[in-house]
């Protein structure tokens, strides 16, 4: 049931994600959000460039603490919760992000995406399934190795999105 809320969720966030794979979903984080620091460049709004103001996709991202984001995702007045931290695997930097859920707690699962800020645009690209068919991993150590081994392979992740930077004035909540 998670699995499915965050790919709903996702799939507005990321609408390639259609046309291409799924993320791949781990029990593992990345590294224990000890090991990581929050990216300043990350902080704040980001929209989609496609849609409407009603229908636009929009990823706020707030420091949580000194190691963590907290990320709301909002469109059509619909909101989801993200927990996310980052960290950075052979030069390139990825977050590790989990929804969050109200109610009964659940195990958390994991998805992770390739992220790189330039000119004041975010470009993702969620980690897909494909190349971890048959894989298991046991600990974050032994999924960054296998993700540092296939960095610059394309075939690690999907699509490509890019969404803006919102000034304040844009921002509405």
């Amino acid at each position: 049931m998670i699995i499915k809320r965050l790919m709903h969720v996702l799939a507005f966030l990321v609408p390639l994600i259609l046309l291409s794979g799924c993320p791949f979903n781990s029990e593992v984080p990345l590294c224990d959000t000890k090991n990581s620091v929050v990216d300043d460049s990350l902080l704040g709004s980001w929209a989609s460039p496609d849609g409407d103001e009603d229908s636009q996709a929009v990823l706020h991202f707030l420091q949580f603490n000194s190691n963590e984001y907290l990320v709301i995702f909002t469109e059509n007045n619909e909101t989801s919760l993200f927990r996310a931290f980052a960290r950075e695997i052979e030069n390139a930097q990825f977050l590790t992000i989990t929804e969050i859920h109200s109610g009964i707690p659940e195990p958390p699962n994991y998805i992770f995406a390739r992220y790189h800020i330039q000119k004041g645009a975010l470009e993702i690209r969620l980690v897909e399934e494909d190349l971890f068919e048959g894989k298991t991993f046991k600990s974050p150590e032994q999924l960054t190795k296998f993700i540092a081994t296939h960095v610059e392979n394309d075939s690690l992740y999907g699509e490509s999105q890019t969404m803006n930077r919102l000034s304040d004035s844009e921002i509405s909540w």
